[in-house]
């Protein structure tokens, strides 16, 4: 009889896999077509920009520079443009006229219309210089070297730069290559903002100048290091690349990464956010119709439902994975591809496991890998995550702060969903007992331990609500009881801990994300309190004003609200199935209570909240699927009719080993 019902599920199975394939298919095609029409475009300009001949010169813009440093603008200065110069140079034999690509440092400048570096810009502290014509790159290369031999003022250090600083105008890519000579700077650039290879920031650039000029016995006219802690230079040398050719092709690469995913970010969102929007939209229709509609309908719903629950949760980690699949220099296109192969992968994946165990297998191996990934990524720097589709902003990993809170969310939604199931899935199992006690205490540890490290980047938000849904997690696990002095206790040692890893992460690294605090924390604990406070509210609503549609908040609101009426108010039948799933019920709880927490002191709007649900909802109506599955099978049989009680007790029986944690239904229920 069981193999009679998997061939009928995987026929139901096998009808939606078609359609579903049809349209991810026509929903890649769609999208192509703008990085095709995209492509010619760019090529008819480039075409149209080369067929005109300028001798190239540099010209100055300002008073020679009364400081040490000096910025010379180069408006087509492209990586791949360096590399076509060097290359015909060579051909020429007089690339070794080329002396002070050899002394520099090199990177990709992020956020180079900083309002700090246009201030200084405006300054007489700096020489300008904007090199003009389009003769080539190599003609461009040979003008640079002369500048410097002939009219940079001695011991000047040299930035030579694409961006737009001069105009006032926007640069047309995310990054912007960025060279300097002097000051010691060789190899692939970094810093202790980024913690990145090959990317600096323009706050960079602001503190090299202030420490150059005091070096001199000079006042810098802008000196952010006295507010900010950085009394030294942010600017790291990196000298992985042992020539300037392969410097200059791994940051061609990086840049060409972040472009195509700028290009496809719109277009992947709005995907993502229509296969949410479905997901939830039939999982309610799920929730709210129990039984009473036909058992036809519910044959296609329930696999239906479930295979869109775990093309949702292999989504985010696929953002991640993506990037071992890339080629060194990726295009729209690849991105999609390696997207779309790691989401089938991750789901076909547990859908197999599922199919050949228990379908909740399926949920756990997802919930698993993606706690392994986001640790994985984590501890490695952030080279899988410093860049993706999870953020409002695709070079959010500019400034690493080290997990974003996107991904706590991810961590702390996940890890939390799946101790709940797994206690609620092996109750006899031995290592439970243990699980409930040390286990899920001691990784809870490290996950707080990694995700909020100083050296690891020092994400403080997670820190607060991560320790305290892990505490109450593991207090109600043990069978526990609230009450309301361990609550107010909890809360604020949550909060002082925060507060002590904040004070120890500016002590310890001047460079933090957290530097703009600062000069509130001279003024005493309130004020550091009101400014973080007033901050994350100005920039959470803004975030929501500029970067979400109504309807996605109206849906997200009705949606959060339906979800906690179920839990709190348990109408019907919910009632006897949240006195079985103790653990569970548990976990869901907490997650709610953290999605309302998150959205009171994170600056990410509804962004963190919704990432957050994603994981208990997934269990909530993987469970009630496992419920419609086994009424539709009592269906099959021709069993004699089983009120709805009855159902949920003889199913949730057999789910629990018919042993609800060894406790009769009545303990259950006075609990």
């Amino acid at each position: 009889m069981t193999y009679h019902y998997r061939m009928i599920f995987l026929k139901h199975l096998a009808r939606i896999g078609r359609s579903t394939l049809l349209s991810s298919l026509l929903l890649l095609a769609l999208l192509m077509l703008p990085f095709t029409y995209t492509g010619a475009h760019a090529a008819a300009a480039e075409a149209e920009t080369t067929s005109t001949s300028n001798p190239g010169t540099v010209e100055q813009l300002s008073e020679a520079p009364k400081g040490s440093l000096a910025f010379l603008y180069c408006p087509e200065l492209t990586w791949d443009d360096l590399l076509s110069g060097l290359a015909e140079l060579d051909a020429a034999g007089k690339a070794g006229t080329l002396t002070f690509l050899g002394e520099s440092g090199f990177a990709n400048l992020s956020a180079p219309n900083d309002p700090g570096l246009s201030d200084l810009l405006k300054t007489t502290d700096v020489g300008a210089y904007r090199y003009s014509g389009n003769t080539g790159a190599a003609d461009m290369l040979v003008a640079i070297q002369d500048f410097i031999n002939t009219e940079l003022p001695e011991n000047a250090v040299l930035v030579i730069v694409a961006a737009p600083l001069f105009d006032g105008g926007e640069p047309s890519r995310e990054f912007t290559p960025i060279i300097i000579r002097g000051d010691n700077h060789s190899g692939l650039m970094s810093s202790e903002i980024t913690h990145r290879q090959g990317l600096i920031t323009a706050t960079d650039l602001v503190v090299l100048h202030a420490n150059l000029e005091k070096r001199q016995g000079h006042t810098p006219v802008i000196d952010i290091t006295a507010t900010n802690g950085l009394d030294k230079s942010t600017l790291v040398n990196k000298t992985a690349e042992t020539d300037v050719i392969s410097r200059i092709q791994r940051l061609a690469q990086e840049d060409a990464t972040i472009e195509s995913m700028t290009t496809t970010k719109q277009y992947i969102s709005m995907a993502f956010l229509g296969f949410v929007f479905a997901t939830f939209t039939l999982s309610i229709l799920l929730l709210v119709l129990g039984r009473r509609d036909k058992p036809g309908s519910r044959k296609l719903l329930v696999p239906a439902v479930r295979i869109l629950w775990l093309l949702v949760l292999a989504f985010p980690i696929a953002t991640f994975l993506m990037f071992l699949i890339l080629p060194a220099r990726p295009s729209p296109v690849d991105l999609i591809f390696a997207l779309l192969i790691w989401i089938a992968i991750s789901s076909i994946g547990a859908l197999l496991i599922g199919y050949t165990t228990k379908w909740v297998n399926s949920l756990i191996t997802l919930f698993a890998l993606t706690i392994v990934v986001v640790l994985w990524g984590q501890l490695l720097g952030g080279p899988l995550s410093s860049a993706g589709y999870l953020t409002y902003d695709i070079t959010e990993g500019s400034r690493y702060y080290g997990m974003g809170n996107e991904q706590g969310a991810m961590l702390f939604g996940s890890w939390i969903t799946l101790s709940g199931l797994l206690i609620n899935r092996f109750p006899d199992a031995r290592a439970i007992p243990f699980f409930k006690k040390w286990g899920f205490a001691l990784g809870s540890l490290a996950l707080l331990f990694v995700s909020t490290s100083p050296w690891f980047g020092a994400s403080f938000g997670p820190l607060v609500w991560g320790f305290i849904g892990c505490f109450f997690s593991w207090w109600l696990f043990n069978g526990r009881r609230l009450k309301w002095w361990l609550i107010l206790i909890m809360v604020v040692a949550a909060f002082a801990l925060a507060l002590t890893v904040l004070y120890a992460d500016i002590a310890l690294n001047p460079a933090s994300h957290m530097h703009q605090v600062l000069p509130s924390a001279g003024d005493g604990l309130m004020a550091v309190v009101t400014r973080i406070a007033s901050d994350v509210w100005a920039y959470s609503f803004a975030l929501i004003r500029d970067y979400v549609p109504l309807v996605a908040i109206v849906f997200f609101v009705f949606t959060f609200i339906l979800l906690v009426v179920l839990r709190v108010l348990k109408p019907g039948t919910y009632r006897e199935f949240w006195a079985r799933n103790v653990a569970f019920r548990i976990s869901y709880s907490v997650c709610f209570v953290l999605a309302s927490l998150t959205f009171i002191i994170e600056d990410s709007g509804i962004f963190t909240p919704a990432m957050l649900i994603i994981y208990p909802v997934a269990g909530f109506v993987w469970l009630i699927c496992d419920l419609h599955s086994w009424h539709l099978r009592m269906l099959d049989e021709d069993g004699p009719p089983l009120t709805i009680k009855q159902l949920q007790r003889e199913a949730l029986d057999l789910l629990l080993h018919k042993n609800a944690g060894k406790q009769t239904r009545e303990e259950e229920d006075d609990k």
